[in-house]
Formats: structure tokens, C-alpha cells, sequence
């Protein structure tokens, strides 16, 4: 039986990536919008947080609160 390991690789990486961003305005119907590092806007949804605190997104869906650590980005 051939096995194909692209496959196999390809099983191994989540099919939606986790993102983090920092909330930049919570709205009365359960929604934030999210400016992600890259300069990106989302509008989420959770509720519980404050605009400021850094999130993880999945799906669009906040999965919870993330730490607040200094961004840098490099140029290689």
C-alpha cells in the first residue's frame, strides 16, 4: 500500500491558523473589532474583553486572552 507523505504533512498543519490581534473597539452585540500586527481589521466575535488587550482568533471566533509582548519585525 503506497503511502502519500504530502498527505501526511499536510495533516499535520491546522487548516486555519490562530491569529492575535489587540482589540480596538467592543460593540453591544457581542462583537470587537481586532487590528491585527500586520495592520489588518477584523471584526471578531467574543465578549469579556476590553479594547487593548491582545486576543487569539480563530475562525473569526476570540479562542482567549494573549499575552502582551513587544512586537518586532525583522527584515531578512
Amino acid at each position: 500500500m503506497a503511502e502519500n507523505i504530502f498527505k501526511k504533512f499536510q495533516a499535520l498543519i491546522p487548516s486555519t491558523p490562530l491569529l492575535v490581534g489587540t482589540i480596538a473597539v467592543v460593540n453591544a452585540n457581542g462583537s470587537c473589532r481586532v487590528d491585527t500586527p500586520g495592520g489588518g481589521k477584523m471584526v471578531v466575535i467574543g465578549t469579556g474583553y476590553t479594547a487593548g488587550q491582545q486576543v487569539f482568533i480563530k475562525d473569526r471566533i476570540i479562542q482567549g486572552v494573549a499575552p502582551s509582548l513587544t512586537y518586532h519585525e525583522l527584515e531578512v
